[in-house]
């Protein structure tokens, strides 16, 4: 006979246990526990899921989910919504600072920094070297700008007909850039974009031309 436990009956505390999904791991690797995951299909009566990813955008912006316990490969376990986890290092900010969606190879993994493509995936409850706290709650973020520190809009920069550098401060590759066109001194401007770095926006304008960089 099917048995509830009281535990399902009371408030979440760390985990919400009634709302745990039973669910396949087919990713090609063990899951971890607290892992970030993504359905990425079904098998028979089961949804299949793998670890999300932030290099890769169709791995970092769907909806994301919590690993309850470690899933070995090809076999089925809990996720859920969200997660309060302990125990962890957050010396590095302050309560209230944003957890994002780590890169391969923490394949599943967050970090207290931002990945390449830029998905917050929840908050840091304690500060601490060994008992700091996070609430994951990657449901509750659907963007790629976590705040406005996440994105830069530059000044007026007035083309030379080379590649210049725009330095962003995002500490990391753009996501996407946008580059806007102030004033073309009454001619035609041509705008390219070169390989952006972490450091800086590389943009080549025809020589006068006046544009603005946006990055994410």
């Amino acid at each position: 006979m099917p048995s509830i436990k009281a535990k399902w009956l009371r408030p979440a505390t760390d985990l919400p246990f009634a709302e745990g999904i039973l669910a396949l791991n087919n990713s090609g690797a063990a899951v971890a526990a607290n892992d970030l995951v993504l359905v990425s299909g079904a098998q028979a009566n089961a949804l299949a899921i793998t670890r999300s990813d932030a290099t890769s955008a169709i791995r970092t912006f769907p909806a994301l989910s919590v690993a309850k316990h470690g899933i070995p490969d090809g076999r089925r376990g809990v996720i859920v919504p969200w997660a309060h986890v302990t125990g962890v290092n957050t010396a590095a900010t302050a309560v209230g600072g944003p957890i994002y969606a780590a890169d391969a190879p923490n394949n599943g993994g967050w970090s207290l920094t931002q990945g390449t493509l830029s998905r917050q995936v929840g908050v840091v409850t304690a500060s601490h070297a060994t008992a700091g706290s996070v609430l994951l709650s990657p449901q509750a973020y659907d963007g790629t700008v976590a705040n406005p520190a996440n994105w830069f809009k530059s000044a007026e920069v007035t083309g030379n007909a080379g590649a210049q550098n725009t330095a962003h401060g995002l500490g990391r590759v753009p996501s996407l850039v946008f580059v806007t066109v102030v004033d073309n001194n009454g001619g035609a401007a041509d705008i390219l974009e070169g390989a952006h770095t972490a450091v800086n926006v590389i943009v080549t304008a025809t020589a006068g031309a006046v544009y603005r960089v946006i990055a994410v």
